[in-house]
């Protein structure tokens, strides 16, 4: 009947996913690229490498949805850094069937640029987190009392005033 279905959402209401993230589209995006251009790669120019750069571009946007259904923002941070790494390998798998002629130069142009946005992306993503998943502060010990010799020292403690009367 030509209708388009869409998957379901994995949470109802406000609750953003994945799915939201841009820089998970568009790494969705690139792995559907990199399956549909490597679809006729022959054994001899390259096939041994077509697993391996579908894997690794199919890993860039798998780690950005695992780190963003975790916890806290210091596993997120990890799992954006592991899809940046996912990210490298693509581009050096996509380097070597350039090299064997497995792939056009355009089309390898073309990849590198969608994987270098996503690059800019992930880092921008990553760097927009906070710093660190801190524990609430310890509450402080109290000071010890001072030495004699910083008592004697210190200077005296300042007399309370009265405010004027009214």
């Amino acid at each position: 009947n030509g209708e388009t279905r869409q998957a379901p959402r994995m949470y109802s209401g406000a609750m953003p996913t994945h799915r939201d993230l841009k820089v998970w589209q568009l790494s969705n995006a690139l792995a559907v690229r990199i399956h549909e251009l490597t679809r006729g790669v022959s054994v001899e120019s390259g096939a041994d490498l077509v697993d391996q750069v579908r894997r690794a571009s199919l890993s860039i946007g798998a780690n950005v949805a695992e780190g963003r259904g975790l916890r806290t923002n210091a596993q997120f941070r990890r799992h954006l850094d592991i899809s940046l790494g996912s990210a490298a390998e693509t581009d050096a798998h996509l380097a070597a069937l350039l090299d064997r002629d497995a792939l056009s130069a355009r089309d390898v142009f073309d990849l590198r640029d969608q994987l270098a946005t996503i690059q800019r992306m992930l880092v921008a993503l990553r760097n927009s987190l906070p710093a660190a998943d801190r524990p609430p502060p310890r509450p402080s010990a109290p000071s010890p009392p001072p030495t004699p010799a910083q008592a004697a020292t210190a200077p005296p403690p300042p007399t309370p005033t009265r405010p004027p009367a009214a």
